[in-house]
C-alpha cells in the first residue's frame, strides 16, 4: 500500500515566526523544537502578543501517547503590596469598542514562558536550546518588519506603547507627537536579544535564580510591583490531562481548568 509522506504544517501571526518554525523542521527538529523556536520568534515578530515576560499553555498529542497540557501560565506573586502600586486604567480603542485595560509594574505576574519552553524542550526536544533560540536572536539585533496585524494591535494599545519612555523607545518613539509604527517598519530590539543570548548560554536558572531574576525582582520593588525573588525562585510549570469533549464525530481536547479558555470553548460548541 502506498502511503503518503506526512507533512508539516505552521501557522502563525508573522511569517518571520513560521519560518522559524519550518526551518527548524527542515533541518529535522521535531514538532517540539518547531514549536520551541516559533515561540521564542514570536517574542520578537509579535510583541504585543508573545513575551518571555508572559505565559502560556502548549497542548501536545504525540504519537502513541495521550494528550497532555503544559501549563506555564503567569502566577500571583505571594505577598500582596498594600502602598506605593503602580496600578492603573488605559482604553483600547478597536473601533467599533472601547476596551479598558491595566498596565503598570503592579499588573505584572510572575512570568512562566522561559519556564515552559525550557520545561517542553528537557521532556520532547531533540535540538539544543541554543539552537532554537538563534533565529529569535537574529531576529530581535536585524529588526522585524511590523505586518498589517503587527501595526494595528499596535494602534489599538496604543496607550500601554507609550506609558514609558524605554517601551516607546523600542517601536522608534521618541516623543509623545511621533506617529505611531506602522505597516512595513522595521522594529529592532537588541536588549531582548541579549537576554536570549543569556538564556542560550546559561540555561533557565539565569531568569528564575540568576542575574536576570534579581533584575526582575529589583525593577518591580522599585517601580511598584509585586514580584520578588522568591516568586521567581517557586515558580513551577503544571503537566495536566487536556478536557476532551465531542463535536459531531470529532473528539476534542482542549485547556482544563483552573484555566477557562477550554470549558469556554467547549460551551460554545455544545451550544452548536
Amino acid at each position: 500500500m502506498f502511503r503518503q509522506p506526512s507533512i508539516a504544517r505552521v501557522a502563525s501571526g508573522h511569517s518571520e515566526t513560521t519560518a522559524a518554525a519550518a526551518d527548524v523542521l527542515q533541518a529535522g527538529g521535531n514538532a517540539v523544537d518547531a514549536l520551541i523556536a516559533a515561540a521564542w520568534a514570536a517574542c520578537v515578530a509579535e510583541p504585543v502578543f508573545c513575551s518571555p515576560g508572559g505565559g502560556g499553555h502548549a497542548l501536545l498529542r504525540l504519537h502513541g501517547r495521550a494528550p497532555v497540557i503544559a501549563d506555564f501560565f503567569t502566577q500571583t506573586p505571594l505577598m500582596r503590596r498594600l502602598d506605593g502600586l503602580d496600578f492603573y486604567p488605559i482604553h483600547g480603542n478597536f473601533g467599533t469598542d472601547v476596551q479598558e485595560f491595566h498596565i503598570g509594574m503592579a499588573s505584572a505576574a510572575v512570568p512562566g514562558m522561559v519556564a515552559g519552553l525550557f520545561a517542553l524542550h528537557g521532556r520532547h526536544a531533540s535540538m539544543p536550546m541554543r539552537v532554537l533560540l538563534e533565529p529569535a536572536i537574529a531576529l530581535a539585533r536585524a529588526g522585524v518588519v511590523l505586518n498589517g496585524t503587527q501595526a494595528e494591535a499596535l494602534r489599538i494599545l496604543e496607550p500601554i506603547v507609550r506609558a514609558t519612555s524605554g517601551s516607546a523607545r523600542l517601536f522608534g518613539l521618541s516623543g509623545q507627537h511621533d506617529a505611531m509604527p506602522g505597516c512595513g517598519r522595521r522594529v529592532a530590539n537588541a536588549d531582548l536579544a541579549d537576554c536570549f543570548q543569556c538564556l542560550a548560554e546559561q540555561g533557565v536558572d539565569a531568569f528564575y535564580r540568576g542575574e536576570m531574576a534579581a533584575t526582575i525582582a529589583s525593577a518591580s520593588v522599585a517601580g511598584g510591583g509585586q514580584i520578588g525573588l522568591e516568586d521567581l525562585s517557586r515558580y513551577r510549570v503544571f503537566w495536566r490531562r487536556p478536557m476532551k469533549w465531542k463535536l459531531a464525530d470529532a473528539t476534542v481536547w482542549s485547556n482544563p481548568p483552573p484555566a477557562f479558555g477550554g470549558l469556554m470553548v467547549a460551551l460554545m460548541t455544545g451550544a452548536l
